[in-house]
């Protein structure tokens, strides 16, 4: 007897169904996560499951960076794929305990520009298809420098003097607000629902990249914060789903 292809949406069925029975075997988890942050990939609303420091995608699907920040303070985070930095504006602030979805890359505006969105090597809007980042996001977290608390006495001819500091005898000491400028997101949302199930092994994935996608009108403002010089660095790797042949009885 021949055997005919599956149509769409059953093709689709089955190729779930496998995935989930591979993922199924895996101890798995949602983000890569260190030192109380947090970077995930979203793709159709939901964190894509990660395995090994790697997530699944379609190609040709847009998805966005998810980062959380699970400190009592603020931070910045330096987000860069395929080894490019994805922002050439300044870096983004996390509030304390927060998290933040990226979608587009910001070159220009703050209210404009072009998604994320993944690609097979070939495509012809990848500029460099033996990058060995392809396919990596990597974000830099640096977190807010801790308030600089002193302790406010009488100095010796009636003004005041902040300890640690200097005191001009005329005034009170104040703290240098100087800062550096960053970018903070103003109308990120997030969703709070299981996760997709995306997940392969390496024998029916490819490396891809990611090329700028469609029109976005996600809308960041300028902000101000000091951090400090440590770095915390998380990564993912983005893999594609190929093609599977799969046929009826």
């Amino acid at each position: 007897m021949i055997k005919k292809p599956y149509g769409g949406s059953d093709m689709k069925k089955v190729i779930f169904f496998i995935l989930f029975l591979i993922f199924s075997v895996y101890s798995v988890s949602y983000a890569a996560s260190d030192n109380d942050f947090t970077l995930s990939i979203v793709h159709d609303g939901y964190p894509v499951r990660e395995i090994d420091n790697r997530v699944v995608l379609p190609f040709d699907a847009e998805y966005r960076v998810r980062l959380k920040n699970d400190h009592a303070r603020k931070c910045t985070a330096r987000v860069f794929i395929d080894g490019a930095p994805i922002s050439k504006l300044g870096d983004f602030i996390i509030d304390s305990n927060g998290e933040i979805d990226l979608e587009r890359f910001l070159d220009s505006s703050l209210t404009e520009g072009r998604r994320f969105k993944f690609v097979r090597l070939s495509h012809p809007d990848v500029d460099d298809p033996n990058r060995k980042e392809n396919g990596i996001v990597r974000v830099e977290f640096k977190l807010e420098k801790e308030p600089d608390i002193g302790i406010i006495i009488q100095g010796p001819h009636g003004g005041f003097i902040r300890i640690p500091g200097e005191w001009d005898g005329n005034s009170d000491w104040h703290l240098d607000n100087k800062t550096t400028i960053r970018f903070m997101d103003g109308e990120a949302t997030y969703t709070s629902a299981p996760s997709s199930v995306l997940c392969s092994n390496t024998s029916s994935t490819e490396p891809g990249a990611t090329i700028a996608g469609s029109e976005s009108n996600q809308t960041f403002h300028r902000s101000h914060i000091d951090v400090e010089d440590q770095v915390y660095a998380l990564e993912l790797r983005m893999i594609g789903i190929s093609q599977l042949s799969l046929v009826s009885p």
